[in-house]
């Protein structure tokens, strides 16, 4: 050792950066001036000198074309021929590796993709989608889209179809859009997230300005097209004033049977939830929950009550809740977060309800829900209110009250048959004094039931479920059913203890219930009752109950945390029996949660 340090002095990176301006400056130059090329490009008729190291250096294609043994490492002077390129694109490309500066246009930029693909040149590449989705505009549209699922560019992909969803109405005036062969067409407006602005009247036009561009050659397609129409959620003032105005549609006898169809579907409103006809369509939703909350009758304010409701009364509001099916949205205006398929998590929304609404247990029958609850005034004064919500269209339909009167009752109800719901109800403590009466949804008429009932607790029923003509009921510890066509009661079996909630498990042909400190099933078809014990998670307060519900093959329960102050949803895995958390619910009340389809954000 002579003493003296090794250590270095670091260059400080203002002169690195200047060092790299010296060097750029001098590669731009030797490119101008085409000094000590060693390599010639031919594309089209035109002529690129180049030098092997830029090239190399920048292109995965070029060194596996110089250093794997290709003819075109050892041509000399010959061009090498680079075939199917455009000779703009080449241009631009070779600018960019000697200027690093990627200079993409309108007029250019179809032609540089290709180009850049082709040479693997990944950060140019990633340049030129940048630019596709930033300069996307209607009249593009279907050019953009085609170069992007040519060269696989996913996330120029992804955008473009949430474009199309938004921008469809701007998309459909275009004659690019209008010179579509029919099967594209009809591609096009069968998208499933094809809802546009929450008016489906959007698509409908975007039909009639296909057919109409040449009316005579298409005429042979109209019914086709129009079946990919969602005539349901046209407004009946949008089919009289502007379907039926259509005289490419109305001369066409099938479609015209369609158009009158949708009306009747609009005119005969208590058949709606049971319609089956030839215009179902289901564009534009997902699957969810509505969400009817229940508040304390002390009134305690929210801890959260500004957060959720601003200024607005919270007995004015219910909560819907939407799922996102495991995707990031590019919608340009939200991005959601990524999300599993099976967990129904994403934002939840308010909506407005009737004022005579006091929310009360909701029953669901095909997509609609059926309210019914009551007002008292006075312990001998009673007053019924029944509605019926669409939560596809956002609208209330108030309904027939039921016949009751009297002094204050116990209420619960339940889908009994297809189209018909049951109102149970209890007079008092007396042992004899239970009754019901059966809601005929299309009749909108309330009859009351003469079977002998099952005894009621006063505290009215602990679950219900409907399969197959049967109405299945948790009363204590009993499971009593209902047959409407026999209008008779049986017991089914005696539970080992009280249920605190029930639902059907449609997959499995039985009944899931939970006491609580354990699970029960019961098999509708052999009448076994099977037992499992099962970890509630931590702070659940069985006094103010559970909500248990299903989601295809999924099971949910929305548990009451420590008195209410936190309310928690649960997924319950039925082959382990385990529970497993998915989110905090925005609210310090338990709610009926009702898993519906509901419209895309």
């Amino acid at each position: 050792m002579d003493g003296k340090s090794n250590t270095q002095t670091k260059t400080p990176r203002s002169q690195k950066l200047k060092k790299m301006e010296l060097l750029q400056l001098g590669i731009e130059s030797v490119y101008q001036d085409k000094f000590l090329c060693d390599v010639q490009l031919q594309a089209e008729e035109r002529i690129f000198p180049a030098h092997k190291i830029i090239l190399v250096a920048m292109s995965d294609y070029f060194r596996a074309m110089f250093s794997g043994g290709f003819k075109e490492s050892n041509q000399g002077d010959k061009p090498i021929i680079m075939e199917g390129v455009s000779a703009l694109g080449l241009q631009v490309i070779l600018d960019s590796l000697y200027t690093m500066e990627l200079k993409l246009t309108p007029d250019n930029i179809l032609e540089t993709i290709p180009v850049a693909c082709m040479l693997q040149i990944k950060h140019l590449i990633d340049e030129c989608e940048r630019f596709l989705m930033s300069s996307m505009t209607a009249e593009k549209y279907f050019i953009y889209e085609e170069i992007a699922e040519r060269f696989n560019l996913e996330k120029a992909m992804e955008c473009f179809v949430e474009y199309k969803t938004a921008c469809f109405p701007e998309i459909s005036q275009t004659l690019d859009f209008k010179e579509l062969n029919v099967e594209d067409v009809v591609n096009y407006l069968s998208i499933p997230d094809l809802f546009l602005h929450g008016k489906e009247i959007t698509s409908f036009d975007a039909a009639v300005n296909w057919l109409e561009h040449k009316p005579e050659q298409r005429k042979e397609h109209v019914l086709g097209v129009l079946k990919c129409i969602n005539l349901l959620q046209i407004s009946k003032s949008d089919i009289i004033k502007k379907v039926s105005k259509v005289k490419v549609i109305m001369e066409n006898t099938e479609c015209e049977k369609l158009v009158k169809e949708s009306l009747t579907y609009h005119r005969e409103v208590f058949t709606q939830p049971f319609y089956d006809g030839n215009i179902v369509n289901t564009r534009g939703v997902t699957d969810g929950i509505v969400a009817f909350p229940f508040w304390w009758v002390d009134e305690r304010p929210l801890p959260n009550h500004k957060e959720i409701f601003g200024d607005s009364d919270p007995d004015s509001v219910f909560w819907q809740y939407l799922s996102v099916e495991g995707k990031i949205s590019y919608n340009f205006s939200k991005v959601h977060c990524p999300v599993l398929k099976d967990q129904l998590d994403t934002d939840w929304v308010t909506s407005e309800k009737p004022e005579s609404i006091d929310l009360g247990e909701p029953v669901k029958i095909g997509n609609f829900i059926f309210v019914f609850t009551y007002n008292s005034p006075s312990d001998c004064e009673v007053e019924m209110v029944s509605w019926r919500y669409n939560p596809i269209t956002n609208k209330w339909l108030s309904l027939k009250p039921a016949p009751i009167d009297g002094g204050r009752k116990w209420f619960d109800f339940h889908q009994c048959a297809k189209k018909h719901i049951m109102l149970l109800g209890k007079e008092d403590e007396k042992r004899d004094s239970s009754f019901y009466f059966i809601y005929s949804i299309v009749d909108d008429e309330w009859k009351r039931g003469e079977a002998k009932m099952m005894e009621l607790s006063i505290s009215g029923s602990d679950g219900s479920a409907y399969q197959d003509g049967y109405l299945y009921i948790s009363v204590d510890k009993k499971l009593v059913s209902y047959d409407m066509e026999k209008d008779s009661w049986l017991q089914e079996c005696m539970f080992p203890w009280r249920v605190r909630s029930m639902a059907l498990l449609e997959h499995r042909n039985s009944l899931l219930a939970f006491t609580e400190d354990s699970g029960l099933e019961y098999n509708l078809k052999t009448k076994n009752v099977s037992q499992f014990s099962v970890q509630f998670p931590t702070g659940v307060d069985f006094m103010l109950g559970m909500r248990l519900f299903t989601h295809g093959e999924n099971v949910y329960l929305i548990f009451a945390i420590d008195e209410c102050i936190d309310n928690k949803m649960f997924r319950f895995d039925l082959a382990g029996k385990t529970f497993t958390f998915v989110r905090d619910l925005p609210w310090t009340d338990l709610i009926y949660p009702v898993p519906m389809l509901l419209p895309r954000l």
